[in-house]
């Protein structure tokens, strides 16, 4: 229930226009997806997860709309290339791929991305939980995507948390 609002507030940050195709990685139940889905009436979003058990989740907490598709896919192992997204979300994810994956996979991603497509990327950055700052920025400059923004603050509940947008 706390993260509702944290959640909520993080998509309104995005300025989202209404009407992007938009790719989130690592959906889980939905509860970020059901945010990104009240800013994008005219867009489309396509939820991916390599569970079933958290597809089923976010299938139940979200229904079965017009705008909205479900992916059950190993995003490490995707080919995405033949997509055209507006927008990547990778929220809290980007931790749990092999770290030998990463760049693979961030590359993947930006080639995606629309011209001027960006990333919105939350991790969590602890030394036992997450991924050094240093780590995330080196992942997106290798593949070439702009630092537009990023920031790293303590949040009550998910502790030290990095947060940033990069710009394909």
């Amino acid at each position: 229930y706390l993260l509702f609002f944290d959640y909520k507030d993080y998509i309104k940050r995005t300025n989202l226009r209404g009407n992007e195709q938009i790719l989130e990685v690592g959906c889980g139940e939905g509860n970020l997806s059901r945010f990104i889905l009240e800013r994008i009436p005219d867009g489309k979003l396509t939820c991916l997860d390599s569970s079933d058990y958290w597809i089923k989740k976010a299938i139940e907490k979200l229904g079965e709309k017009n705008n909205i598709q479900f992916i059950l896919e190993d995003i490490s192992n995707s080919k995405l290339k033949c997509l055209d997204y507006d927008s990547i979300f990778l929220h809290y994810v980007l931790h749990d791929i092999c770290k030998e994956k990463r760049n693979g996979l961030i590359k993947e991603l930006k080639y995606s991305l629309r011209t001027w497509g960006k990333i919105y990327l939350r991790e969590p950055i602890r030394k036992n939980h997450g991924l050094p700052p240093e780590e995330i920025e080196d992942l997106m400059d290798n593949a070439k995507l702009k630092k537009k923004y990023s920031r790293s603050y303590f949040h009550p509940l998910m502790r030290d948390v990095y947060e940033g947008i990069f710009e394909r």
